[in-house]
């Protein structure tokens, strides 16, 4: 989402001698603009407390770059940063009432059990306050990122397209080409570039081991075996043995199939929209079929 305020005026009592807020203060202030957010945008901490979540600050830190006095109108700008379902992280940027820079700071938190303080997973444990944080954050990086996001699925899709063309047509042809030999290379290779990014971004240190559910790591082993050794090995198969136009109608058939077991098994709902996008999929799909048929 955008940067979010929080506006109020100073009072006396957080002035010093010298009659601007002690520094010790901006740290209250930037709390009181946090407490606002996350009630405004999740629920009130009374009610995360309710459900056995408390929220302590695990680091804070600020930069000075002016003075507010008495009485002053200022507003405290906050923005969720990261969040993983065990730790989450705000920036803050307070100005006056003239547009002036007062000051900067983050703070980084975590969630953990009211009885005994051990650390929890929101998205295992309380996935509707998972969900309720990860929309914030997503919404505000999809509104940043949107654009670069986009082009990179349309390269995506173009680097796909090339790369299966040339599978069928070249490769094939001049070099004696294995199919899982292929779909291994073009796995391994996948897996390092996925890694890369995870370290740039910062999401292998971040990464907690000892959060992940055995049904996650089974979901996991279930990806690698069927969705990536079996599944990809015949499609570099049948690139061989069926024309490209026909091997790649299952791109099509993927989201049907998806949305058919989120439905089933995740009792997710469905829309009319995505109804619609699902009867055009299988539309272009019979389309393509009755087209083979008629050659």
């Amino acid at each position: 989402m955008d940067t979010w305020s929080y506006k109020r005026r100073v009072h006396y009592y957080e002035t010093d001698r010298m009659g601007v807020v002690h520094h010790s203060n901006y740290l209250r202030l930037v709390e009181e603009a946090r407490l606002a957010w996350v009630e405004q945008n999740v629920m009130s901490y009374a009610d995360i407390e309710k459900n056995g979540v408390v929220i302590p600050a695990i680091s804070a830190c600020g930069h000075f770059k002016n003075f507010l006095h008495y009485n002053d109108l200022f507003s405290v700008h906050v923005t969720l940063t990261k969040f993983n379902g065990v730790r989450f992280s705000f920036e803050y940027v307070i100005y006056n009432e003239e547009g002036t820079l007062i000051y900067e700071g983050t703070s980084e938190h975590c969630f953990v059990t009211y009885d005994g303080y051990h650390p929890i997973s929101l998205k295992r444990k309380y996935p509707e306050l998972y969900n309720k944080f990860a929309e914030q954050l997503n919404v505000r990086w999809l509104h940043s990122y949107s654009e670069r996001g986009i082009l990179l699925l349309i390269f995506g899709c173009i680097s796909w397209a090339l790369g299966t063309l040339y599978a069928k047509y070249r490769s094939s042809r001049e070099e004696k080409v294995n199919a899982f030999a292929g779909s291994a290379w073009q796995m391994l290779f996948a897996s390092g570039m996925f890694w890369l990014c995870a370290v740039i971004n910062g999401d292998v240190r971040e990464a907690d081991l000892r959060e992940v559910s055995v049904t996650s790591w089974l979901s996991l082993l279930y990806l690698v075996s069927f969705g990536s050794l079996l599944a990809y090995s015949a499609y570099v198969w049948l690139l061989k043995v069926r024309p490209a136009a026909e091997v790649g109608t299952h791109a099509y058939v993927n989201p049907f199939i998806a949305v058919l077991l989120g439905v089933f098994l995740g009792n997710e709902q469905v829309t009319f929209i995505q109804v619609s996008g699902l009867l055009v999929i299988l539309l272009g799909v019979m389309l393509i079929s009755r087209k083979r048929k008629a050659q």
